[in-house]
């Protein structure tokens, strides 16, 4: 009987009612879609910056992330290379040797980072195989591909040669004589000015690692049911010894700037929320200005100031769940659309090119998109709605009465 006499009591003031369920109608597929195109650019954001170089995840000796030593390697034990073999297709999966050398040419000599990768796995983990800007990568055994501002720096290009000078694993001296086989543009300055890549065989034995790695880098992750995959691994990992690092440990920075962009986002939406919560109470309170007279005169007749409340409250929440119901859909609707076709932010795209990103964002609606901000303005609604209510309750039948 309450939500009866609540929808026709709101439809007396069809304007009214239309202007309010519009307004959260709005609200809601804007607290939908613009979350969830911050999802699929905090998703772009991830892939690109990730997909240079770490991947989504790595397996490491357990001090290795805080003192990346030659020391810190690990033998890669069998069990372990078979339960690697178990992840989905679409997990690439890479072991490493990383080592920080001195590399000269005729003209300079420059401190770098040398990575030892298996040319052929490295192409499913790291976009910088299909970053050459010039020659080929890692065709022969003695060949190193550099960033093109280190190659730059050294002054040198394809065919010529580097010295590269560091310490063994057994604390030898590491001493090479390389062929510069490429050049890579990774999207990622600073890796461009200070990498260099050989093959895995070279760095062995060049580096004396007797066949210990510094990291297995598991790529891409890309859809719930690989990132679950990975995820069991950790029990397989630990219990050999090691460490499975995830994304947030091996990018601590790309993490927290991604919190204070979300935080700043979640502070605009409660604003927007609020403004309009804030508009449709007063609505609210106008109608039960309006109508105190006959709230008077109902209480005359018998009808207890608690049912009148209940009835008011009611229109706040039919409005709410009115608004928010097709809001949601709405942008729930939108986002999928936009989801598949993307949206082109050509205009800005040198912007997205300096980190390594596409223009083009597909926004992606997940369950904390598609219900956080809906819930919160219900919520909100229902919450204020206890004011016109409390107020009705405050009400004598003989002050309704003269405030008609």
């Amino acid at each position: 009987m309450i939500l009866t006499l609540a929808w026709r009591n709101l439809w007396r003031q069809r304007r009214r009612t239309a202007f309010g369920v519009a307004a959260v109608a709005v609200t809601a597929a804007v607290v939908v879609f613009l979350p969830s195109l911050q999802a699929g650019s905090y998703a772009g954001l991830i892939r690109a910056y990730l997909g240079v170089l770490d991947g989504h995840a790595q397996v490491q000796a357990p001090d290795y992330l805080h003192t990346p030593a030659m020391r810190e390697s690990f033998d890669v034990p069998a069990e372990l290379q078979e339960t690697l073999r178990t992840l989905p297709e679409g997990v690439g999966v890479s072991e490493r040797g990383v080592a920080y050398v001195l590399l000269s040419s005729e003209a300079r000599s420059l401190g770098a980072q040398v990575i030892g990768v298996e040319p052929r796995a490295e192409r499913r983990v790291s976009t910088i195989p299909s970053g050459l800007v010039s020659g080929a990568y890692l065709e022969q055994d003695d060949e190193i591909v550099l960033g093109e501002l280190l190659a730059r720096n050294l002054r040198v290009s394809p065919g010529d040669a580097v010295t590269l000078l560091g310490v063994g694993r057994d604390g030898s001296l590491a001493a090479d004589v390389l062929t510069v086989g490429g050049l890579f543009r990774s999207g990622v300055p600073d890796l461009d000015r200070r990498l260099g890549e050989i093959s895995l065989e070279r760095f062995d034995a060049t580096f004396a690692m007797d066949g210990h790695r510094h990291a297995i880098v598991l790529g891409d992750a890309g859809s719930r049911d690989d990132r679950r995959a990975v995820e069991r691994l950790r029990p397989a990992v630990v219990g050999q010894g090691l460490a499975l690092r995830g994304w947030t440990e091996l990018q601590p920075g790309l993490r927290a700037a991604i919190e204070l962009d979300a935080t700043a986002a979640a502070l605009l939406y409660f604003v927007l929320v609020s403004v309009v919560v804030l508009s449709l109470l007063n609505t609210i309170l106008t109608s039960v200005l309006e109508r105190t007279g006959e709230f008077g005169m109902l209480m005359a007749l018998g009808v207890r100031p608690e049912l009148l409340s209940r009835v008011v409250w009611a229109e706040t929440g039919v409005i709410a769940l009115l608004g928010v119901s097709i809001g949601s859909l709405g942008g729930a609707l939108l986002t999928t659309w936009l989801g598949r076709t993307g949206i082109d932010f050509e205009s800005v795209q040198a912007v997205f090119e300096r980190y390594g990103m596409s223009s083009t964002i597909y926004p992606e609606l997940t369950p904390l998109t598609l219900l956080a901000g809906p819930a919160a303005i219900v919520a909100a609604l229902v919450a204020v709605g206890f004011a016109p209510a409390f107020r009705i309750r405050k009400l004598s039948i003989l002050s309704a009465m003269r405030g008609a």
